[in-house]
């Protein structure tokens, strides 16, 4: 990404990067953790940081309660946008320079990052917006129910599908026509998600857990058919 359309921290941050730098690269650090390991969750000041602990990392700024507080902001925005824009190496080294940065802050800055920013990353992909549970994994069985004399009827064909979430297991019953209904629609999904993805980065595919299980997906729902064309 050009250093020029990287906007790391906004017009007018000139002020709180002033005192930033005479906190230095290691009390930057420790604030930059405490953020780190509650992102992307909203952090409150007062909350992240009681008095004992502002005085032990800002009282050398001397400074009041609102440039404390503009001081913590900046750091918070300096990181939010370097997870959500995952910029590289130069890219990053030049806009901080252009922000002002000096050079102990800028290689503090690349040093987090380096230690964090895998864990920070995980941590955003896997959330969800829909406030629906998160599939990771999915497993598969296909029951059977045949005929006997108590049901001579019997012989339609389900699959039990077993999705792991973050929320715990949920299992579902699908009878061919879902089973076949679902395969197409996680398809298009895969395809739109493709193409989206390709406008973004070229060239770089993205691999959900669906396409990870698309072989099953597909073998399972040509079993079905089969099975259920051998009962009938």
């Amino acid at each position: 990404m050009p250093s020029e359309t990287l906007k790391l921290l906004p017009v007018g941050a000139e002020g709180a990067v002033e005192k930033i730098i005479q906190l230095g690269p290691i009390k930057f650090k420790q604030i930059s953790q405490h953020l780190l390991e509650r992102m992307p969750s909203s952090v409150d000041f007062a909350d992240m940081l009681d008095a004992e602990e502002r005085k032990r990392l800002l009282g050398d700024l001397q400074i009041d309660p609102a440039s404390e507080l503009a001081v913590f902001l900046t750091i918070s925005e300096l990181w939010k946008n370097i997870a959500y824009y995952q910029p590289k190496l130069q890219p990053l080294l030049e806009n901080l320079k252009e922000v002002g940065f000096d050079a102990e802050i800028r290689n503090a800055v690349v040093k987090v990052w380096s230690e964090s920013g895998l864990t920070v990353s995980d941590q955003l992909r896997n959330i969800s917006f829909s406030g629906r549970p998160n599939v990771r994994d999915v497993g598969w069985t296909l029951r059977m129910n045949v005929a006997s004399s108590d049901n001579p009827a019997m012989h339609a064909a389900e699959a039990i599908v077993q999705f792991d979430t973050d929320r715990g297991s949920k299992i579902v019953e699908l009878s061919k026509d879902r089973l076949v209904e679902l395969y197409m629609m996680l398809q298009e999904v895969q395809k739109n998600l493709d193409i989206l993805l390709e406008r973004i980065i070229p060239g770089i595919r993205w691999e959900t857990q669906f396409a990870k299980h698309s072989k099953k997906y597909e073998e399972d729902t040509v079993t079905l058919y089969d099975n259920t064309s051998t009962a009938a």
